[in-house]
């Protein structure tokens, strides 16, 4: 089940946390936010983009596990970050955890990119 949200509605929510979408507002343009429900878990979805490059970020809490299905993940280390990453169509994937939930950016972005993204969520 998936909804759009504002900014007011995450700020209420019990769980998440509204500093995920305050530090991309301040590196990114986001497009629209929605709250995506499934089996009891909720996460959110922002879609951004940087320079006219669109691309999604979703936030689920601290201490939720992704699930990522037969996809080979390597680690990689992104400015002292430890994330899992993998490729597939031109579509990178990048996971990590940050200091307010779990991470992971959906889009075709290069490295730089990439590590805007991840250090403006620490």
């Amino acid at each position: 089940k998936a909804r759009s949200v504002s900014f007011k509605e995450i700020s209420e929510h019990p769980t998440l946390n509204t500093n995920c979408y305050l530090n991309l507002r301040s590196t990114c343009n986001i497009n629209g936010t929605k709250l995506l429900s499934s089996n009891g878990n909720e996460c959110l979805e922002f879609s951004i983009s940087i320079g006219g490059k669109p691309f999604v970020v979703l936030q689920q809490n601290t201490g939720t596990n992704w699930l990522f299905g037969n996809y080979d993940l390597r680690k990689e280390n992104i400015s002292g970050v430890e994330c899992l990453s993998f490729e597939n169509n031109g579509i990178t994937i990048v996971n990590w955890k940050g200091k307010t939930g779990e991470y992971i950016i959906v889009g075709d972005l290069d490295k730089r990119e990439i590590e805007k993204v991840v250090l403006s969520l620490l």
